[in-house]
């Protein structure tokens, strides 16, 4: 899952998600809510249950702020 930077949204990385193979998702923060807790909660939702490997950039690299009972879904995080 890719997590944009401030002020863009997730077609920053419209040409890095073309690179992995299976599953991508580059959610547009703002629509997830108004804090950092509720874009962390949005993210987790759109991922549902896999694994995660989550890419960020500046305020898009919030993953600690994701809920710790999810925290075995991550499987790397840059």
């Amino acid at each position: 899952i890719f997590l944009h930077t401030f002020p863009l949204d997730g077609r920053m990385w419209n040409d890095q998600m073309g690179l992995f193979p299976g599953a991508t998702a580059a959610p547009a923060l703002y629509r997830l809510g108004d804090s950092i807790e509720a874009w962390a909660s949005g993210v987790l939702a759109v991922a549902g249950d896999a694994p995660l490997i989550v890419v960020g950039s500046s305020m898009g690299a919030f993953p600690n702020s994701m809920e710790t009972s999810r925290s075995t879904l991550f499987r790397s995080l840059i």
